[in-house]
């Protein structure tokens, strides 16, 4: 039994390493909150209706 727990407990540090060392490569981006997504810079005005999903689309679609 005590093996298994110093196998375990062994198990956990080196996923802690891993996990550090993956935290570590990761780039900084700037402004984005960790979302993944870039910024918009700025914004278009143009309503567009080629996503099926957006809310524009989903309205029109219970007005007809």
């Amino acid at each position: 039994m005590a093996e298994s727990v110093e196998r375990l407990q062994q198990r956990v540090q080196e996923l802690e390493r891993e996990l550090a060392q993956e935290r570590s490569l990761q780039v900084p981006r700037s402004g984005d909150g960790g979302g993944g997504r870039v910024r918009i810079e700025k914004m278009s005005s143009e309503v567009v209706d080629s996503n099926p999903y957006s809310c524009y689309s989903l309205i029109m679609t219970r007005w007809n």
